[in-house]
């Protein structure tokens, strides 16, 4: 019974340190993440509500690394140009202490810096996404560290009563040090793989993985592109467009948007002005915007618009059903 009772308190103590552990580090550098992401949220929409400020891209990437050094992390880890705009947008938006008139003003000159942030958000900072994964193998291994540590206290702390009073062999203090030592990295395991998980997730709405997600969602649309036959080509740097898909018929411009959150109405369709432009240009007769998830609400683009917005499953539907081109390149 009392091996029980110092077994399972070993195991309590190894959980203890492991969280305490856990608080000071990754959990304090977490904080420091959401603190530095609130506060250049908070300075964007002051400067642009109250002073009549005009933000660009390059504003806020400077800002976010100020906070970013302030708060002592990388700038991977904040919050994206173009999520901290979209986040102000959001903001000014649903703000009902903020006048109509106003309020159409503010939009008007968010706009242009969240377009440009959304035109092209993997271009120079396709690096990014390598130190995302980089931080998060870090900090699990640290983690993993903390509770080999915290598991060999637990351990010890099972068997020191007799350590301390009784003059036991090695052999007989060892069995259930180790017995506690296992049964207390098992339980911290499962704590680190749903840290991991949680990380995981986490990351996908930092700048680095903004950038590995749509790195991913647009080399699952070209695969899909060869997978079906079709011959696409990727668009060249300064083109406007992710790829160009030349089918038996037509030519089309695919442009790829892993976006998570719904867009303002303004950006999609300067988003679908510009593809419209480019149409000529690339000798297309129609475009077509990738997402992830279908829109919530309708896309404003007007009856017989030669741009269009689909799913990956839509888009695969729409090439099987214009025939297969070439052999993909």
């Amino acid at each position: 019974m009392l091996e029980s009772v110092l077994g399972a308190a070993g195991i309590l103590v190894s959980i203890l340190l492991f969280l305490v552990g856990y608080r000071q580090t990754v959990g304090a550098k977490r904080e420091r993440i959401r603190s530095a992401n609130a506060d250049v949220e908070k300075i964007v929409v002051r400067r642009v509500v109250l002073e009549g400020y005009t933000p660009s891209r390059s504003d806020v990437a400077r800002l976010l690394q100020g906070k970013a050094r302030d708060f002592r992390v990388s700038d991977d880890e904040l919050l994206s140009e173009a999520q901290v705009l979209n986040t102000v947008y959001t903001r000014i938006v649903e703000s009902d202490l903020i006048p109509t008139d106003q309020r159409e003003d503010i939009l008007k000159r968010i706009l242009p810096a969240l377009t440009e942030s959304e035109a092209s958000p993997i271009d120079e900072d396709t690096a990014r996404a390598a130190p995302v994964a980089r931080m998060l193998r870090t900090s699990t291994v640290l983690l993993g560290a903390m509770a080999a540590a915290a598991s060999v206290v637990g351990g010890i702390v099972s068997v020191f009563p007799d350590i301390s009073s009784t003059p036991m062999k090695f052999r007989e203090l060892i069995l259930p040090a180790l017995a506690t030592v296992v049964a207390s990295l098992a339980i911290l395991s499962v704590m680190i793989v749903f840290y991991r998980l949680r990380a995981s997730q986490e990351a996908v709405d930092t700048k680095g993985g903004e950038v590995n997600r749509y790195l991913a969602f647009e080399m699952e649309v070209y695969r899909l592109l060869r997978k079906l036959g079709a011959k696409v080509t990727r668009g060249a740097p300064g083109a406007g467009v992710d790829f160009i898909l030349d089918l038996p018929d037509k030519r089309v411009l695919i442009e790829v948007k892993a976006w998570k959150q719904p867009m303002p109405t303004r950006l999609i369709a300067d988003l679908a002005e510009r593809l419209r432009a480019g149409l000529q240009r690339a000798e297309a007769s129609e475009a077509i915007v990738v997402t992830p998830e279908p829109f919530r609400d309708p896309v404003p683009l007007p009856p017989g618009s030669s741009v269009r917005f689909m799913t990956l499953h839509e888009l695969r539907n729409y090439v099987a059903h214009s025939g297969k081109g070439r052999d993909a390149v």
